[in-house]
């Protein structure tokens, strides 16, 4: 191939794993490479998530909100 090979690292989403994923990648010679199942440690974007959702129950919480309308859910998001 004229490209590079890529590794390309993934949790295991059902999404990743797609006929159409899969082909892409074959085309752009890029190989999928995933993760064990349940590792969520290995996943780098987990802690910030985790701060996130935190955040995000506090504020709701502290806003006594039950039910939310797109507007409301951006505002606690910031």
């Amino acid at each position: 191939s004229k490209f590079t090979r890529i590794h390309l690292v993934l949790d295991n989403h059902r999404s990743h794993k797609t006929t159409s994923v899969r082909e892409a990648c074959n085309d752009l010679n890029i190989e999928l490479l995933f993760q064990p199942a349940y590792t969520p440690e290995f996943n780098c974007c987990e802690p910030m998530w985790a701060v996130v959702k935190q955040n995000f129950k506090y504020k709701l919480a502290e806003h006594k909100m039950t039910v939310l309308k797109q507007h409301d859910f951006e505002a606690l998001l910031w």
